[in-house]
Protein backbone atom coordinates (compact mmCIF):
# COMPACT_ATOMS: atom_id res chain seq x y z
CA UNK A 1 0.00 0.00 0.00
CA UNK A 2 1.54 3.69 -0.68
CA UNK A 3 1.59 6.06 1.80
CA UNK A 4 0.55 9.52 1.23
CA UNK A 5 2.68 12.41 2.50
CA UNK A 6 0.74 14.14 4.90
CA UNK A 7 0.78 17.63 5.62
CA UNK A 8 0.97 19.67 8.78
CA UNK A 9 0.02 23.71 8.74
CA UNK A 10 -1.39 25.98 10.75
CA UNK A 11 -4.35 26.29 8.92
CA UNK A 12 -6.35 23.02 9.20
CA UNK A 13 -9.21 23.11 6.47
CA UNK A 14 -12.93 22.15 7.33
CA UNK A 15 -11.29 21.36 10.94
CA UNK A 16 -10.51 22.90 13.84
CA UNK A 17 -10.51 27.01 14.26
CA UNK A 18 -12.68 30.00 13.75
CA UNK A 19 -14.36 33.36 15.32
CA UNK A 20 -16.62 35.62 14.58
CA UNK A 21 -19.60 33.47 13.64
CA UNK A 22 -22.79 33.15 15.47
CA UNK A 23 -23.26 30.36 17.18
CA UNK A 24 -26.51 27.42 16.18
CA UNK A 25 -29.55 28.35 18.76
CA UNK A 26 -29.55 24.45 19.85
CA UNK A 27 -27.74 22.87 22.65
CA UNK A 28 -25.30 21.10 21.53
CA UNK A 29 -25.90 17.12 22.18
CA UNK A 30 -23.85 14.53 24.21
CA UNK A 31 -22.33 12.32 21.58
CA UNK A 32 -19.84 9.13 21.92
CA UNK A 33 -16.99 8.90 20.13
CA UNK A 34 -15.98 5.61 18.16
CA UNK A 35 -13.85 2.70 19.11
CA UNK A 36 -10.74 3.52 16.74
CA UNK A 37 -8.74 0.38 17.76
CA UNK A 38 -8.85 -1.10 14.48
CA UNK A 39 -8.30 2.68 12.94
CA UNK A 40 -5.20 3.23 10.92
CA UNK A 41 -2.28 5.79 12.62
CA UNK A 42 -2.32 8.89 10.98
CA UNK A 43 1.64 9.58 11.07
CA UNK A 44 4.60 7.04 11.24
CA UNK A 45 6.31 7.46 14.59
CA UNK A 46 9.20 9.83 13.34
CA UNK A 47 6.72 11.74 11.16
CA UNK A 48 8.61 10.35 8.32
CA UNK A 49 5.23 10.58 6.25
CA UNK A 50 4.41 14.20 6.91
CA UNK A 51 5.32 17.33 5.22
CA UNK A 52 5.73 20.51 7.50
CA UNK A 53 8.07 23.53 8.43
CA UNK A 54 11.44 23.06 9.59
CA UNK A 55 11.16 23.75 13.44
CA UNK A 56 7.28 24.30 13.71
CA UNK A 57 6.60 20.70 14.09
CA UNK A 58 8.33 17.44 16.46
CA UNK A 59 7.12 14.68 18.04
CA UNK A 60 8.59 12.87 21.32
CA UNK A 61 7.49 9.74 23.13
CA UNK A 62 3.92 9.29 20.68
CA UNK A 63 3.60 13.60 21.16
CA UNK A 64 3.13 15.66 18.76
CA UNK A 65 3.42 19.20 19.12
CA UNK A 66 4.12 22.83 17.45
CA UNK A 67 6.75 24.95 18.50
CA UNK A 68 5.35 28.28 16.55
CA UNK A 69 2.63 30.43 17.59
CA UNK A 70 0.29 30.67 14.69
CA UNK A 71 -3.50 30.95 15.66
CA UNK A 72 -5.87 32.99 18.31
CA UNK A 73 -9.58 31.16 17.19
CA UNK A 74 -11.61 28.79 18.94
CA UNK A 75 -11.07 24.97 19.30
CA UNK A 76 -13.65 22.82 17.93
CA UNK A 77 -14.50 25.71 14.94
CA UNK A 78 -14.02 25.74 11.12
CA UNK A 79 -11.64 28.09 10.62
CA UNK A 80 -12.63 31.50 9.05
CA UNK A 81 -16.49 30.22 8.63
CA UNK A 82 -18.01 28.53 11.28
CA UNK A 83 -18.01 29.09 15.16
CA UNK A 84 -18.58 26.49 17.63
CA UNK A 85 -21.56 26.22 19.31
CA UNK A 86 -19.83 26.60 22.84
CA UNK A 87 -16.25 25.83 24.23
CA UNK A 88 -16.07 21.90 26.43
CA UNK A 89 -12.28 22.60 26.14
CA UNK A 90 -10.47 20.94 29.05
CA UNK A 91 -8.49 22.60 31.80
CA UNK A 92 -4.64 22.66 31.00
CA UNK A 93 -3.10 19.48 31.36
CA UNK A 94 -6.01 17.36 30.52
CA UNK A 95 -5.94 15.68 26.88
CA UNK A 96 -8.81 16.80 25.22
CA UNK A 97 -10.52 14.51 22.45
CA UNK A 98 -11.81 15.25 18.79
CA UNK A 99 -14.23 13.38 16.29
CA UNK A 100 -13.71 14.78 12.72
CA UNK A 101 -16.24 13.69 10.48
CA UNK A 102 -15.84 14.57 7.42
CA UNK A 103 -19.00 13.08 4.80
CA UNK A 104 -18.61 14.79 1.12
CA UNK A 105 -19.54 18.25 2.00
CA UNK A 106 -20.57 17.83 5.18
CA UNK A 107 -18.20 18.21 8.46
CA UNK A 108 -19.13 17.67 12.07
CA UNK A 109 -17.15 17.95 15.41
CA UNK A 110 -17.36 15.96 18.46
CA UNK A 111 -15.18 17.47 21.28
CA UNK A 112 -15.02 16.03 24.48
CA UNK A 113 -18.65 13.76 24.27
CA UNK A 114 -20.68 16.99 22.51
CA UNK A 115 -21.36 17.63 19.23
CA UNK A 116 -19.39 21.28 18.65
CA UNK A 117 -19.64 22.05 15.18
CA UNK A 118 -21.36 21.08 12.11
CA UNK A 119 -20.84 22.40 8.44
CA UNK A 120 -22.31 21.69 4.83
CA UNK A 121 -19.52 23.13 2.76
CA UNK A 122 -21.95 23.42 -0.29
CA UNK A 123 -23.88 26.70 1.79
CA UNK A 124 -20.22 28.25 1.95
CA UNK A 125 -20.31 29.95 -1.95
CA UNK A 126 -18.60 33.46 -1.37
CA UNK A 127 -15.02 34.06 -0.38
CA UNK A 128 -15.99 37.05 1.25
CA UNK A 129 -18.63 36.11 3.84
CA UNK A 130 -19.94 33.80 5.14
CA UNK A 131 -24.17 32.29 4.81
CA UNK A 132 -24.82 33.92 7.97
CA UNK A 133 -22.93 37.67 6.82
CA UNK A 134 -20.50 37.81 8.87
CA UNK A 135 -16.33 38.50 7.01
CA UNK A 136 -14.39 35.88 6.08
CA UNK A 137 -10.28 36.65 6.83
CA UNK A 138 -8.94 37.68 2.97
CA UNK A 139 -6.17 35.53 2.75
CA UNK A 140 -9.30 32.70 2.74
CA UNK A 141 -9.82 33.21 -0.94
CA UNK A 142 -11.99 30.34 -2.00
CA UNK A 143 -15.37 29.34 -1.46
CA UNK A 144 -15.53 26.45 0.63
CA UNK A 145 -18.57 25.03 -1.80
CA UNK A 146 -15.62 24.73 -4.36
CA UNK A 147 -12.66 23.26 -2.84
CA UNK A 148 -12.23 19.22 -2.75
CA UNK A 149 -13.33 16.92 -0.05
CA UNK A 150 -10.37 14.90 -0.42
CA UNK A 151 -6.52 16.35 -0.03
CA UNK A 152 -4.22 17.03 2.62
CA UNK A 153 -4.93 16.90 6.45
CA UNK A 154 -3.57 19.84 8.48
CA UNK A 155 -3.27 20.60 12.25
CA UNK A 156 -3.70 23.97 14.25
CA UNK A 157 -0.17 24.70 15.85
CA UNK A 158 -0.02 27.04 18.93
CA UNK A 159 -3.25 29.51 19.55
CA UNK A 160 -2.51 32.36 21.43
CA UNK A 161 1.37 31.44 23.18
CA UNK A 162 -0.53 28.10 24.79
CA UNK A 163 1.26 24.56 23.62
CA UNK A 164 -1.13 22.60 21.88
CA UNK A 165 -0.18 18.65 22.08
CA UNK A 166 -1.58 15.77 19.61
CA UNK A 167 -1.17 12.24 20.68
CA UNK A 168 -2.75 8.53 19.02
CA UNK A 169 -4.00 10.54 16.37
CA UNK A 170 -6.47 7.84 14.09
CA UNK A 171 -7.86 7.68 10.66
CA UNK A 172 -10.50 5.82 8.96
CA UNK A 173 -12.05 6.73 5.51
CA UNK A 174 -16.03 6.31 5.37
CA UNK A 175 -17.75 5.13 2.70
Amino acid sequence: MKTSRISLSALVLGMFVLTGCSPPKEPAAQFAHPDVSGWATLFESDLSNAEFPAGVWTVADGVLTASKDQAIWHCGAIFGHLAPTKSVVKKPGEWNRFTINCLGQKITVVLNGERVTEMDMSRWTSAKTNPDGSEIPAWLSRPFAELATKGRIGFQGKHAGAPIFFRNIKIKELR
